[in-house]
């Protein structure tokens, strides 16, 4: 957490503002641009006092020059308002465009475990909200700061000029309005962290609800769903309720002290007119800039409960992008050179003395060892959650051993450590339904975009597919639903199959991928796989023992171990299928 203060909260604004040191020249300009609208502005408010003073003094000519001039400024003032609001949204967009494609890449390439931490709902929140929190405000809350700062040290300045004992009747509440925002600004800042964590928390059960649909509906659970939903939208209104309430507090204090000193000063100003320290137009210039400087002073109070959104945003996104990135994110020449070289040799999957457990848990394997090499059908099988799904997962190097070594090693001896690099090598198919709402073909091409309608086919042939698609009315360019809505759990693991197969990759990872499939089909899915290429390598788990006669070799995993089980061991898994 980080510390609840200016300090604090000073670090984190000059750390976003580096983030988008690449449109620092954009944002400055459009600082500019405020600061000239401003400029403008406090000299057609300043131009009121000489007005009333040529009016008295009845100097019509210097009066209708003054006009002129008048008038051509507040055109001027237009032509930079209009520039000024068109640069806003150009900044806006191409930041809030490029922040949320950064956050998106670091979703997709972070440390796997480490982005499980946080749940989907908060991931959504930051990729949504928080971002359009920072990109709206990091290109307008500097140069509103600054262009209502100027206009308060352009009052002070011509107080100075006119009569500078006024200023000291002023500045005197300065210190007490800086300790009154102090002390309610951290509680404001912890407030709207709460609420982000709400708002996340909110996000995460929309996005359970929706998914689960027809779960809630079949067990009737509307009554349970929504009071998960009232006491977590309870809890956001609480958290706003009590921001709001620092912040009136602190607003309440700070405009009672700010009406004590207007009413002092002005006091004194009348007193100095009446002694003919100043003159009546002096007075009213200094009453405008007064007023402007005022209602400066409002703007940027008022922009305290934005500003604090802007840190607590800025806070997560931070902490979003400091995930660190999977290893070997970027594959090296020497890397690649060994995967291009071995294109269509034969080679082995090693697992040896392998110890892995999650960041926060238990063993989950201790010494354990596995091989499937070319040509291949390796099966794992195994209580739930002894680890199989987390063996793949070694595999694939989503997630490394603690010790031990995971390779893939070709028969001249070369070797590379399972991971980034040999995923383009690898297919995989996972538990649960990965089916995206378009159609088959968008689906299928979503592994292979050049693949021909032909090619598509042959695919769903192998995984027993085409049976069923050939029938739907539009074929290939039928359209799926969301989480492949519209067709039952075998046809979508027959879907996943079929764009794994499209890939054309040696190895082939299926994760209980045959599951809903019945036994004639899941038996010849895998011997159409194996058949259409002879040195591939199929590594599958599966709680069903049925194609486990299919198989060149069978793992079980229990007590954090793997051991290979003989035929006997396989019938009798069978047997009691």
């Amino acid at each position: 957490m980080k510390e609840k203060s200016f300090k604090g909260g000073l670090k984190q604004i000059l750390w976003t503002f580096s983030l988008f040191s690449e449109y620092r020249l954009r944002i400055i300009g459009y600082a500019i641009l405020i600061i000239v609208k401003t400029l403008i502005d406090l000299s057609l408010t300043y131009a009121v006092g000489s007005v009333i003073d040529y009016i008295v003094s009845d100097d019509m000519t210097t009066l209708i020059r003054f006009v002129v001039i008048f008038v051509a400024c507040f055109v001027v003032k237009l032509i930079v308002t209009y520039i000024t609001n068109r640069l806003n949204v150009f900044n806006y967009t191409a930041i809030h465009k490029n922040l949320t494609l950064a956050l998106y890449d670091k979703t997709l390439n972070a440390d796997w475990e480490s982005l499980e931490k946080h749940h989907s709902g908060d991931l959504l929140t930051r990729l949504s909200k928080d971002a359009t929190t920072v990109a709206g405000n990091i290109n307008g809350l500097l140069p509103t700061f600054l262009a209502d700062g100027f206009k308060i040290f352009a009052a002070v300045a011509v107080v100075v000029y006119f009569d500078y004992s006024i200023l000291i009747v002023m500045v005197l509440a300065v210190p007490l309005v800086y300790l009154s925002t102090k002390l309610f600004a951290g509680k404001v800042l912890e407030s709207q962290r709460k609420g982000r964590e709400a708002e996340s928390n909110i996000m995460l059960l929309n996005k359970e609800t929706f998914h689960n649909m027809q779960a809630v509906k079949a067990f009737g659970l509307f009554d349970v769903f929504h009071k998960k939903m009232d006491e977590r939208a309870e809890n956001r209104k609480k958290c706003d309720i009590r921001s709001n309430l620092m912040y009136m507090i602190s607003w309440v204090i700070t405009q009672a002290l700010g009406l004590i000193t207007i009413v002092i000063a002005g006091a004194w100003m009348i007193y100095r007119v009446h002694t003919n320290y100043i003159t009546v137009g002096n007075i009213a210039s200094m009453a405008a800039l007064a007023v402007s400087a005022a209602t400066a002073l409002s703007n940027l109070f008022s922009l305290m409960p934005t500003l604090v959104e802007f840190i607590t945003a800025s806070e997560r996104i931070e902490e979003l992008l400091e995930i660190p990135d999977e290893p070997d994110i970027v594959i090296s020449p020497e890397k690649k050179a060994i995967i291009d070289s071995h294109q269509g040799e034969k080679m082995s999957i090693k697992l040896n003395g392998i110890s892995f457990h999650y960041h926060t848990g238990p063993n989950i394997f201790e010494d354990a060892d596995l091989e499937a090499s070319s040509g291949e059908i390796v099966a794992m099988v195994g209580p739930s959650g002894e680890g199989k799904t987390t063996m793949l997962r070694l595999v694939l190097g989503i997630v490394r051993a603690q010790s031990g070594d995971a390779n893939l090693i070709w028969e001249d001896g070369k070797k590379i450590h399972m991971g980034t690099p040999t995923r383009s090598m690898i297919a995989y198919v996972p538990q649960g339904n990965t089916m995206m709402s378009g159609t088959i073909a968008d689906n299928m091409r979503i592994i292979k975009p050049d693949a021909t309608d032909e090619e598509i086919i042959e695919a769903l042939r192998m995984s027993c597919a085409y049976d069923f698609v050939k029938k739907l009315p539009d074929g290939i360019n039928h359209m799926i639903g969301e989480s492949g809505l519209g067709f039952s759990e075998g046809q979508n693991q027959r879907l996943a199959i079929a764009r794994a197969i499209l890939r054309k990759t040696p190895i082939l990872l299926l994760d209980e991928a045959t599951s809903a499939l019945d036994v004639v089909t899941e038996r010849e899915v895998l011997r159409n796989l194996m058949t259409a290429d002879t040195h591939r390598i199929c590594l599958l788990t599966t709680h069903r023992p049925s194609v486990l006669s299919m198989c060149n070799r069978v793992y079980r995993i229990s007590d954090k171990k793997t051991r290979v089980i003989n035929d006997d061991e396989v019938r009798v898994l069978m047997n009691e299928f």
